[in-house]
Order: structure tokens, then sequence, then C-alpha cells
């Protein structure tokens, strides 16, 4: 199930989203959505905050000098949405470029164990995240969370851009 939380939209956000989205946020080029799972053959650009604890031996670690304010406001939003909170497994920003078709990712998990997805949409665009049968079309400053299976659709008229979870 989709739920969409309250963005606060906190001065600490605010300056995040505009550092994401400016000509000086490091982008580093992926060939596919999903690691792991299926090569969906569609590229994207990723900035990995904290990496996932599958590719440390079973812990997460920093991968950013940016790791903390984005922290700071993905707990803040979680916070202000009184959800229960413990910790952060993996945190990326991730782009993907629109282009003349929509294209769906592969259908994954973000990990093999239980954990809660969050997305913030940093753009406008028509990327639509699906959760079983629920479809979310992505709105700028937007909030959701979710468990489970999903995937997401590629965009056709402005790049996907997002800021993504994953907690306990």
């Amino acid at each position: 199930m989709i739920e969409e939380l309250r963005n606060p939209l906190s001065g600490d956000y605010c300056h995040l989203k505009n550092f994401i989205l400016s000509h000086d946020f490091p982008w580093f080029r992926f060939s596919n959505t999903t690691r792991d799972v299926g090569d969906d053959n569609i590229g994207m650009f990723s900035h990995t905050f904290l990496e996932r604890p599958e590719v440390n031996n079973g812990y997460s670690k920093s991968n950013s000098p940016y790791i903390d304010s984005c922290i700071d406001v993905l707990r803040e939003i979680i916070i202000f949405n009184k959800i229960d909170f413990n910790l952060f497994y993996r945190v990326p920003a991730n782009l993907v470029a629109a282009g003349p078709s929509v294209e769906k990712t592969v259908e994954h998990n973000d990990h093999k164990f239980p954990h809660t997805n969050i997305i913030i949409y940093l753009s406008d665009s028509d990327g639509d995240t699906v959760v079983g049968k629920e479809i979310y079309t992505p709105k700028e400053d937007r909030v959701i969370i979710f468990r489970g299976a999903h995937y997401h659709c590629t965009p056709t008229e402005k790049d996907r851009i997002v800021l993504v979870g994953t907690f306990l």
C-alpha cells in the first residue's frame, strides 16, 4: 500500500533539493536501475549517500560527504509524519532521463529483509511508481512510503529525480 506523507518543506529540505538539482551535484552513471535483480537496460544517474548493507558484508556505509544533511532531511520528514523509525539501510538520489517512450523497470524489492521504502520526488515527471496494483504519479516535493515489490516507469516529459531511502 502506498501512503503519501506530508512534506514540511523545511529550509534544510529546500537547501538539499536545490543542491541535488544544481550543476554542482555529483552524479554517477549506472547501466540499469536495479542492482542484482535483473538488467532492465534502463540507464540512470545516481548519487549514493548511504550504501546498501548487501555490498558491505552486512552493514550500511556512508558514501558521500553530504550524508548528514540528507539523513537529517529524511529523518525530519519521517518524524514530522509520526512514522516509527530506527535506522536507514540505503539512501541514493536517482535521475532517470526523459525518453521517447515509457518503459518499466524490473519489479523488485530493495532488500531481501523487512524494510520500508521512502521516495521524495524532487521533480515533476510522468515516471509513475507502481506497488502491486497501486500507481502513484509523481508530483514535485511529494513523499510516499510503501513496502514490498515495486517498479517505476521511465518519464517521457521531464527527468525523474528522486531521493530514495530504505529504513527500519
